[in-house]
């Protein structure tokens, strides 16, 4: 098991070195949370979901609020995760590549920043749920649709990924 960023691990799948990975994305076909082809030849299936939250400090100005929009976000300091991470092409993706911004290392230095009303940051549900829960975070409130990820495990789509495609997909279905 390995932690990789986008670009290396689709690299690593497509040419053998790993037999299949996990990985964030939205829509119906790889790739359109915004990753160029590097997983072209790559065949997933969907196992799950990850919820994102808008997070903040508790007593932060928008919490409570009505629902928010990118537009009520502008003076907002946005804390993100390094390009090519799931997390900040879904930051990207939902507000604009533009704004305020400020780039950490992980999702705990996040957090971290978050927890000392540094800035809001787009993080996954798993990341946070423990702080919302006893409350040293906050959620803000989106409006739309909540942010969702499919979390998908995908492998070559050659004859050497037969067994591994049909082992996977009895396992997610």
């Amino acid at each position: 098991m390995r932690s990789m960023m986008r670009r290396p691990l689709l690299r690593a799948v497509a040419t053998g070195e790993l037999d299949a990975a996990l990985l964030l994305d939205v829509g119906t076909s790889l790739g359109e949370l915004g990753f160029d082809d590097e997983g072209a030849a790559l065949q997933f299936v969907d196992i799950g979901t990850v919820t994102l939250r808008l997070t903040a400090r508790p007593g932060h100005p928008l919490a409570g609020a009505r629902p928010l929009t990118p537009a009520d976000l502008t003076d907002e300091l946005l804390l993100v995760t390094p390009p090519g991470c799931s997390f900040r092409m879904a930051t990207d993706r939902l507000f604009g590549p533009g704004g305020r911004r400020t780039e950490l290392g992980s999702v705990s230095t996040v957090k971290a920043w978050i927890g000392q009303g540094l800035g809001i940051a787009l993080l996954p549900d798993f990341a946070v749920a423990g702080e919302i829960a006893d409350g040293t975070l906050v959620p803000l409130p989106l409006h739309g649709t909540p942010t969702e990820l499919a979390l998908r495990v995908l492998w070559r789509g050659d004859d050497d990924g037969r067994e591994l495609r049909d082992a996977l997909y009895a396992i997610a279905s």
